[in-house]
């Protein structure tokens, strides 16, 4: 056995190094200790320069922050994407995000399942929201890039363009397609994606969210446990057992805020495609979706008390169907009226009375079809009645006021004196 050989087994110092040359080494490895010591000094920091920090900035009130990694995770089909989409445009517009405040900006989306049908989504979000996306507000990126790449050159590369784009959030969507070849339950391969995240997240201040998925018949997102210690937000949207897509979106973890009160959501069918409405948007009882109903942000009325079976039709029609629709048949127009809790005819003999109304609306004149003779639509007749613009949707406030603006004397006779021996 050589005699360096030797001396590396025993520990002792190689006999084949000078002394000087190991000198050489001690110095230099003291010089480097040094340095790393005075950084470490001048990042450490006292109270008083601890309460010059600012408190974190929200995306999203009490949800999710600037500088900040989240993450939204659920099984297949639960609405991640759809959900994961709302947060995006109601950041991209200033649109409030399900009653908390947005910080706008810009939006960058990574759309790793592709651009098919995303039009579809956009405009049904658009037509919910009574708004449209401006030009720039989102960019959609359609790339594959490796987000767990160990030299750093895609992730560098993508905060390089965030940072001069001027990006408030980034999307990821989904963690899978951006880390295609990684071993997701490794905690050194998911270590580097880490990194290159917190590189990213660091570089522009932004917020990072990451779609995922959970383990099937689980509520935790796959893969190893390095990821779950670098997530400052932790989104998971579990079913909530109504049926028809009903979900909820839970927050066990926030790193810098309270964890968020569950949030309960439907998925709604609204033109050629769907939207995720809270339960704070529009009362939903028993978890059932009206599928021909159009989510038009109708207030929750607290009773149908002092409104005429009529009064109730008319509203329907209008926050329902009357915009971006081709209007409802009388059978939907009926469903939709029972399945809203606040102002469904609770009487036996609903279906007679529901009738009659609409035979009193036709005869009004207060009724049109299309060119199919079986969809209705409130005619300008009734518009005008309730002072309302066909072609100018209602404001929320307006909605609130709506049902005040019909109560005209022929109504309250014939309504709400037959109302009250059935109604509660």
């Amino acid at each position: 056995m050589s005699l360096a050989r030797n001396a590396r087994k025993s520990g002792k110092p190689n006999p084949l190094i000078s002394q000087a040359t190991l000198a050489a080494r001690a110095r230099e490895r003291q010089k480097a200790v040094d340095a790393a010591r005075e950084k470490i000094k001048a990042s450490a920091i006292g109270r008083s320069a601890l309460k010059k920090i600012p408190p974190p900035v929200p995306v999203i009130d009490g949800l999710m922050f600037l500088d900040n990694l989240a993450r939204l995770s659920s099984e297949p089909g639960r609405g991640k994407t759809f959900l994961a989409l709302d947060m995006a445009l109601c950041v991209a517009t200033g649109t409030p995000w399900h009653g908390h405040k947005v910080r706008q900006g810009r939006v960058l989306y990574l759309v790793g399942e592709g651009l098919s049908g995303l039009n579809q989504r956009v405009e049904a979000w658009e037509s919910y929201q009574r708004t449209t996306v401006p030009e720039g507000a989102v960019e959609w990126l359609d790339l594959p890039l490796e987000l767990h790449d160990p030299e750093g050159i895609d992730p560098d590369g993508l905060a390089a363009y965030v940072k001069e784009e001027g990006f408030t959030v980034v999307i990821v969507d989904t963690q899978a397609r951006y880390t295609a070849g990684m071993e997701e339950n490794s905690n050194s391969e998911v270590g580097v994606l880490v990194r290159n995240l917190d590189r990213l997240k660091q570089a522009v201040g932004a917020c990072i969210l990451l779609i995922h998925h959970v383990t099937i018949g689980t509520d935790r997102p796959r893969g190893a446990s390095a990821l779950n210690g670098a997530i400052d937000t932790e989104m998971i949207l579990v079913s909530a057992g109504g049926g028809r897509g009903v979900v909820k979106l839970q927050n066990p973890k926030q790193k810098n805020a309270a964890e968020h009160a569950d949030l309960g959501f439907t998925p709604y069918i609204c033109k050629d495609s769907v939207v995720m409405v809270a339960d704070t948007d529009r009362k939903v009882t028993g978890g059932k979706v009206d599928p021909f109903a159009r989510p038009a942000r109708p207030p929750v009325l607290g009773s149908q008390a002092g409104h005429t079976i009529r009064q109730r039709i008319t509203y329907i029609i209008w926050s329902t169907f009357q915009h971006g629709t081709s209007g409802g048949t009388k059978e939907e127009i009926k469903r939709s009226l029972q399945g809203d809790p606040d102002l469904k005819i609770t009487s036996a003999n609903w279906v007679k009375r529901f009738n009659a109304e609409w035979s009193t609306m036709e005869a009004k004149g207060h009724l049109k079809t299309g060119a199919s003779g079986t969809r209705f639509l409130l005619t300008q007749a009734a518009l005008e009645e309730i002072g309302a613009d066909e072609m100018t949707p209602p404001t929320p406030e307006e909605e609130r006021t709506l049902l005040e603006h019909i109560d005209t004397a022929d109504d309250l006779q014939d309504g709400l004196q037959g109302d009250d021996d059935d109604e509660d």
